[in-house]
């Protein structure tokens, strides 16, 4: 067992490093014109603009999230089985100890403890009910999530719903998205009048011209100004672009959500990070050291190819111990985009978000920090929301780790490089 949480937590650090950043921000200087604001959409789908030489990286990093998402969703079914139907938040009888449960059901639960929240606090314990709602909300979303992914894989329109969900465009650079200049050949400031950047709750604003997100109907054009506060890198060396926005390079994805009277989603994956991302698709399905291959269905016996496949990975590289190579794959970034998504997550309500760490009000890690990471989880002081309340299960990153984790199961039950039964728990 502390082999296992040694590898958990060593996995939190490693895929703290490449951790995508959404990057929303909707205030009153946001401008429209009106004809955005009366259209309306015929199909509400996933509108794939991604047609540069990282297309088909993007199709298989959706398809592979799918895979990924469906075997989520049943492990946390598994977690969810362990509980009383009474929604007490109390363990049944017959699977408190870890001796009465699979291998797969220690797993899905021993992961969810570590990556997202403590779901179980002890017999009788006041928390067990939140934490076991904490649970059903993490599986709701997954379901949900997994539902829209496969639908769009399968072609059908995406569901809808009473919440009237929009469309989401995925675009593989903002410079298909933004340009500098609206449809006039005005920057935003001869637009509107102000000065570039915008002060705005001590952040610098920068206002671009959304070129797609006001798409063209008929002989109607419709666009919109929306602040960034950065933007990718697109690889060309400059550190500012669109009219002075500063280029992040820690950003490998962003998600810009419909905000009245904006009718459209936009994900972003950066053109820097599509290039590292390909590489690295390259280099581990040649290696065959790849999620795909560490993989094992529930229930079923690892291969002896896999086993060596475990074997191979070692210290200082990619060992069991060290297994950074997860962070550096596109489907985790589809992942952790799609949950900030509300076409992709059901609603607004459940979107998650990234959660900062702080000290009295003040940040101090960012979620890209693995310390950070690990003080959300567990519910740490400066972690918590303004009722004191823990937030790891709102937190986009957790939900991606998680998802990869118990997808590769493989490092999990090879600890020590030799395969251990399905049926047995980790000690």
């Amino acid at each position: 067992m502390a082999q296992l949480l040694l590898r958990l937590l060593l996995l939190f650090a490693v895929l703290a490093h490449c951790i995508p950043t959404r990057l929303e921000f909707v205030d009153e200087y946001t401008t429209f014109n009106g004809s955005l604001a009366s259209r309306s959409l015929v199909k509400r789908d996933v509108y794939n603009d991604c047609d540069g030489p990282h297309a088909n990286l993007l199709k298989k990093s959706i398809e592979d999230s799918n895979n990924i998402m469906a075997n989520m969703v049943a492990h946390l079914d598994l977690a969810i089985g362990l509980y009383q139907d009474d929604g007490s938040g109390e363990l049944r009888d017959d699977k408190r100890r870890r001796d009465q449960r699979t291998f797969d059901e220690n797993n899905a639960i021993l992961s969810y403890n570590m990556f997202i929240a403590k779901s179980y606090f002890g017999p009788g314990h006041a928390s067990n009910r939140d934490g076991y709602n904490k649970l059903l909300g993490t599986r709701s979303l997954a379901n949900f999530l997994s539902g829209q992914l496969k639908r769009y894989i399968n072609g059908s329109p995406l569901f809808s719903g009473p919440d009237n969900l929009p469309l989401i465009r995925l675009h593989c650079s903002d410079a298909d998205a933004y340009s500098e200049t609206d449809q006039e050949g005005r920057t935003y400031t001869q637009a509107s009048g102000r000065i570039q950047p915008v002060k705005v709750n001590g952040n610098d604003i920068y206002y671009v011209n959304q070129n797609v997100g006001g798409a063209t109907f008929g002989t109607e054009e419709s666009y919109v100004w929306v602040p960034r506060l950065k933007v990718c890198d697109v690889g060309d060396g400059a550190t500012t672009r669109l009219g002075g926005v500063p280029v992040d390079p820690g950003i490998s994805a962003y998600t810009y959500t419909d905000s009245a009277p904006l009718k459209e989603e936009i994900m972003v994956f950066c053109p820097a990070s599509l290039g590292k991302w390909a590489a690295t698709e390259s280099e581990r399905s040649a290696s065959k050291v790849h999620y795909r291959d560490l993989h094992v269905e529930m229930g079923a016996q690892p291969t002896d190819a896999q086993i060596e496949l475990a074997k191979s990975l070692k210290p200082g590289e990619n060992d069991a111990e060290n297994i950074s190579w997860l962070s550096s794959f596109m489907a985790q970034t589809v992942i952790h985009e799609s949950t900030h998504s509300r076409a992709l997550s059901g609603s607004r309500d459940v979107t998650l978000k990234d959660v900062y760490c702080k000290e009295n009000g003040v940040t101090t890690q960012t979620h890209t920090d693995p310390g950070c990471l690990q003080r959300i989880a567990k519910g740490d002081p400066g972690t918590l929301d303004e009722n004191g309340k823990a937030q790891g299960h709102l937190d986009a990153q957790l939900f991606s780790m998680y998802a990869m984790a118990v997808y590769v199961n493989t490092i999990t039950w090879a600890s020590g490089h030799r395969a251990k039964p399905r049926a047995v728990i980790m000690k």
